[in-house]
C-alpha cells in the first residue's frame, strides 16, 4: 500500500503566454508523472485547465469534493509566483505540497523556505517522484529536498534516466477538458522523443534537468504516436525536443515506420539547430511525409561574436543553408531570436530583424535574454549586475530584467519593440493579398504586444499606446515595395493611392501611404501630426487598447486554438465552424475583433470616396478661377 494514496498534480500556468497553438501547454510533462504512479494510487488525477484563468477556484473546488493527500505542482520560472498561490491553496486544506520542474529544481533551498511546500524533485521526476508516493519522503529517496523536523534534508542525486523506453507512455486520459476536448483527444498535443542536449549553450535551462542527450527508441516513439493518431482528423503534433534531429539515423527510422504503418495524418511542429538541418538535408522529404510542415530554427543572434559568447557554435551561413534546404522542401521555417546580450549596443541590436529578412524568414520570434537560474547566462549577468528584476512573472523570454553594457532596460525594450516592428511591417505588407489586409495583420501584434507590456508592470494604458506607435515608427521613412500581381487589390485599381493612419492621442500619427507604380506596390511609412481627411481609414490607438480590455488572453489562446484544427481539415470546415457558433467563448470575442475591424475598414473606403470627391471639387473650382 503506498504512502500516499489520492495524487493531485497540477502545471503552474505564466502570467502570460503566447495566445498561439506553438505555446499552449498539452500537459504532457505531468500526464508522466501521472503514468509512473497509477498502479499505486487510488485516484491521481488533473483537475484544472492550465489556460483556465479560473485555475485556482478549479484547485479549491477539486480539494473541498475529492479525496487528495498529495498536491504535485510542476513551475516554470515565470510560473513560479502563481505556482506558490497553488501551494497555499493546497495547505489550507493541509496537504503536502511537492514541486518540481525547471525553477524547483535550480532554487530548490530557496523553495523550501515557502509554508507552503513540504518537498521538492530536485531534476527528472518520474523515478522520485513514484518513489515519494510509494515510501514516503526519506533519505532514502534520491533526487528531492524535504524538509524534516524544520530542517531541509538534500538526498542523493539521482542519475538521469538512460533507458527512456522504461517510462510508460503519459496518461493522457485524466487530461481536463480543454476548449470543448477531452483529455485524450487534443487536436493540439505534444510529444517528447528524446531529452537532453548534447550542446552547452549559455541561455539554456535544459541542463538544469535533462542533462546529456538520450533518445527513445524509434519503436516506441511510434507506440505513443499511433495513439495519438486519427486517420479522420488531423492534428497538431508538437515534438518539443530540445533538438529533435540530434540523431538523424534515428529520426529517419520514425519516419520510415510511421510512413509504412500510415501514421501519417499529422501536421507536426518542431525545433532545432541550423547545423542539424543541414546534417538531415536528405530526409526532408521523408520528414515532410510525415507530417512535418514548421520547425523552429534556434538562429539567436546575427552577431557572431555574441553567438561565441553564448556558446552557440552555429554561423550565420549555416543559417542560410538551412533556410534554403527547408524553402526547397516546403516547410516553414522560423527563427528565434535573443536581444540583449551584456555586450551589445543599440547598433548591434538593429542587425536582428535586418538578419531575420535576409534569411527570407515569413516568421520570427524575437525574445529578450532572461537569466534563468541555473544557466550560465544567469551568473555571468549576475557578476555584471546587469539583472535589474528578480519578480518571477517577468521571467518568460519577453519582459526585459536586464540591461546591458550599453543598453539601460529602457532602452533595450524600446529596442525589442523597434526589432518586432521592424520585420513585421513589412511582413504585413509583403504577405496581405487586401488592400486593408495590413490592418488585421498589426492588429494581431498589437494585441500580442498589450499583455506583454502589461505584464511588465511598469506601463500605463498611455505608455503602452505609446509603445504601440513605437512598434510602427521602426518603419519610419523607409519604402517597401513589393511585385503587383496581376490584379492589384481593388481599391488600388480605382484609386492609385490609398493611407491607413494610426492615430495617437498625443496628436502624433504614423501614415501608411500605399500606391501603385507600374509593375508594383508600394509602402512608404511618415509620421504627421496632420488632422484632416485621409485617402483611407484613421485607427486610433486608444480604441485598440479598449478593443484589448475587452479580450482577455485566455480568450485569444481559445480562439487561436479551436482555428488551429479547422484550419488543418479543410474538408470538415464547414462542420467545424457550425460547432462553433454556440459558442459564446469563441463567438463573441470573434465578433468583437471583426465588427472592430469592419468598421474601421467601412469608414476607410468612405474616406476614400469623400476625399476624392473633395480634390475633384478643388480641381474643379481651381479650373473655374
Amino acid at each position: 500500500m503506498s504512502y500516499f494514496k489520492n495524487i493531485c498534480l497540477l502545471k503552474a500556468p505564466q502570467i502570460f503566454d503566447i495566445p498561439h497553438p506553438q505555446d499552449i501547454s498539452d500537459l504532457t510533462e505531468i500526464c508522466y508523472l501521472a503514468a509512473m504512479i497509477e498502479n499505486e494510487v487510488d485516484s491521481v488525477s488533473i483537475p484544472t485547465n492550465f489556460h483556465d484563468k479560473r485555475v485556482y477556484k478549479g484547485l479549491l473546488n477539486h480539494l473541498k469534493m475529492n479525496p487528495v493527500d498529495l498536491v504535485g505542482i510542476s513551475s516554470m520560472t515565470g510560473a513560479f509566483n502563481n505556482a506558490m498561490r497553488l501551494a497555499e491553496i493546497a495547505k489550507r486544506f493541509d496537504k503536502y505540497v511537492v514541486m518540481g520542474g525547471y525553477h524547483p529544481t535550480a532554487l530548490y533551498d530557496d523553495v523550501l523556505q515557502s509554508p507552503y511546500v513540504d518537498a521538492v524533485i530536485i531534476g527528472e521526476g518520474e523515478k522520485t517522484f513514484k518513489e515519494l508516493v510509494v515510501n514516503g519522503p526519506s533519505k532514502e529517496v534520491a533526487g528531492m529536498a524535504f524538509k524534516d523536523n524544520g530542517r531541509v534534508v538534500v538526498t542523493d542525486a539521482r542519475p538521469v534516466i538512460s533507458d527512456l523506453d522504461c517510462l510508460p507512455q503519459p496518461l493522457r486520459t485524466i487530461r481536463p477538458a480543454r476548449f470543448g476536448e477531452v483529455g485524450d483527444d487534443y487536436s493540439i498535443d505534444t510529444v517528447y522523443t528524446s531529452r537532453g542536449c548534447p550542446w552547452n549553450c549559455s541561455f539554456c535551462a535544459n541542463d538544469t534537468i535533462n542533462k546529456q542527450w538520450r533518445g527513445r527508441s524509434p519503436e516506441n516513439v511510434l507506440e505513443e504516436l499511433t495513439m495519438l493518431h486519427d486517420a479522420r482528423r488531423k492534428k497538431l503534433i508538437k515534438i518539443w525536443d530540445a533538438n529533435f534531429l540530434t540523431d538523424v539515423k534515428r529520426v529517419e527510422t520514425i519516419c520510415d515506420l510511421m510512413i509504412e504503418n500510415d501514421i501519417t495524418n499529422f501536421k507536426i511542429w518542431t525545433e532545432t539547430r541550423v547545423d542539424d538541418i543541414i546534417r538531415a538535408e536528405r530526409i526532408m522529404d521523408k520528414l515532410y511525409r510525415i507530417g512535418l510542415r514548421h520547425l523552429s530554427l534556434g538562429i539567436e543572434s546575427p552577431n557572431q561574436d555574441t553567438l561565441e559568447l553564448m556558446k552557440k557554435k552555429t554561423t550565420k551561413e549555416s543559417c542560410f543553408k538551412a533556410v534554403e534546404i527547408l524553402r526547397r522542401n516546403k516547410i516553414k521555417a522560423q527563427g528565434y531570436f535573443i536581444i540583449g546580450h551584456y555586450t551589445e549596443t543599440v547598433e548591434d541590436t538593429k542587425r536582428y530583424p535586418e538578419f531575420a529578412e535576409a534569411l527570407g524568414l515569413r516568421h520570427a520570434i524575437f525574445m529578450v535574454m532572461t537569466p534563468y537560474p541555473g544557466t550560465a547566462i544567469f551568473d555571468e549577468y549576475k557578476k555584471e549586475d546587469k539583472i535589474r528584476s528578480f519578480d518571477w512573472d517577468l521571467y518568460n523570454n519577453f519582459c526585459t530584467v536586464v540591461e546591458t553594457k550599453g543598453m539601460d532596460i529602457k532602452t533595450l525594450n524600446k529596442m525589442y519593440i523597434y526589432c518586432w516592428g521592424r520585420f513585421y511591417v513589412k511582413f504585413a505588407f509583403l504577405y496581405q493579398g487586401k488592400s486593408f489586409g495590413i490592418i488585421v495583420t498589426i492588429l494581431q501584434w498589437f494585441l500580442l504586444f498589450c499583455p506583454i507590456l502589461e505584464v511588465a508592470k511598469k506601463y500605463t494604458e498611455e505608455e503602452i499606446a505609446e509603445s504601440l506607435v513605437d512598434f510602427l515608427r521602426a518603419n519610419l521613412g523607409r519604402e517597401i515595395s513589393k511585385p503587383r500581381r496581376r490584379k492589384p487589390p481593388l481599391l488600388l485599381r480605382w484609386f492609385k493611392h490609398i493611407t491607413i493612419r494610426f492615430s495617437h492621442s498625443s496628436g502624433k500619427n504614423v501614415d501608411f501611404n500605399i500606391s501603385q507604380k507600374q509593375n508594383s506596390i508600394h509602402l512608404f511609412l511618415e509620421e504627421t501630426d496632420d488632422t484632416g481627411l485621409v485617402r483611407g481609414p484613421i485607427i486610433r490607438l486608444n480604441d485598440v487598447m479598449k478593443l484589448y480590455k475587452r479580450i482577455s488572453p485566455e480568450m485569444y489562446m481559445a480562439i487561436a486554438c479551436k482555428l488551429e484544427p479547422i484550419k488543418n481539415n479543410p474538408e470538415r470546415r464547414a462542420r467545424s465552424i457550425l460547432s462553433q457558433l454556440n459558442d459564446k467563448k469563441l463567438i463573441l470575442p470573434a465578433l468583437t475583433i471583426g465588427w472592430f475591424v469592419f468598421r474601421y475598414v467601412f469608414k476607410g473606403i468612405v474616406s476614400i470616396f469623400l476625399h476624392s470627391v473633395t480634390s475633384r471639387s478643388r480641381l474643379n473650382g481651381n479650373g473655374l478661377h
